[in-house]
């Protein structure tokens, strides 16, 4: 069911499949020279596809007169979205293929990035939340003509109440420690608490943070 709060204001609504090359279009426009950006469109494309394939997902995209202008990404299960990555991997590493032949140093990071997924969850952080029943929110992107509109904290809203709706009580998630200020400054407005930091194998340097959803404090 969609959520307009405002006559032309975007619309919130679940994701479905027909959005994917539109979710890919905004994550490239909004992300660029990240590491899935460098990865291109087929290999976006494939990621996308495995959150709105497993039922335990929880994806919503920002819609205006139809055009998605943002989306948020992530699951209740853990175990089911690895299963539902590892089920497209073959046109994933085909993608990836066609990348790292006129890309090779994206080499070391692909391999990771497979291996990571492939493998248990090691950061012991992460493990705790996850394993114990967090809803684990993985990706949120907005247009960046939408910037200071509210959006992004509206998407995280949707997440957070489709999470509570389906019995969870607490959200994890990521996000870059350098060069990333104002990413995380807005998780903290919204109650994010910090609650470690870990080191990608490639060396970037991430936050974890997690938000009780019984709580409704919001940090200022």
């Amino acid at each position: 069911m969609a959520s307009m709060s405002a006559q032309g204001e975007a619309a919130i609504r679940p994701a479905v499949p027909a959005d994917v090359s539109a979710m890919v279009r905004v994550h490239l426009a909004e992300f660029k020279g990240l590491f899935l950006a460098e990865m291109g469109p087929r290999f976006l494309g494939h990621y996308y596809e495995a959150f709105l394939a497993h039922p335990e997902g929880i994806n919503y995209v920002a819609d205006r007169e139809g055009r998605v202008l943002g989306f948020v990404v992530g699951t209740l299960n853990e175990d089911a979205y690895r299963s539902a990555v590892r089920d497209r991997r073959i046109g994933m590493a085909l993608a990836s293929l066609a990348r790292v032949i006129t890309r090779p140093g994206l080499l070391p990071r692909v391999v990771g990035r497979f291996a990571s997924v492939e493998s248990d969850i090691r950061d012991p952080i992460e493990a705790r939340y996850l394993r114990d029943g967090a809803a684990h929110l993985i990706s949120l992107a907005v247009s960046s003509a939408m910037t200071g509109t509210g959006l992004g904290t509206r998407l995280v809203r949707a997440f957070e109440d489709g999470a509570r709706a389906r019995g969870k009580t607490t959200v994890y998630l990521t996000t870059a420690a350098e060069s990333n200020e104002s990413a995380n400054r807005f998780y903290q407005k919204l109650g994010y608490a910090l609650i470690g930091a870990r080191s990608d194998p490639d060396g970037t340097r991430i936050n974890q943070y997690a938000r009780d959803l019984t709580s409704d404090a919001i940090l200022e």
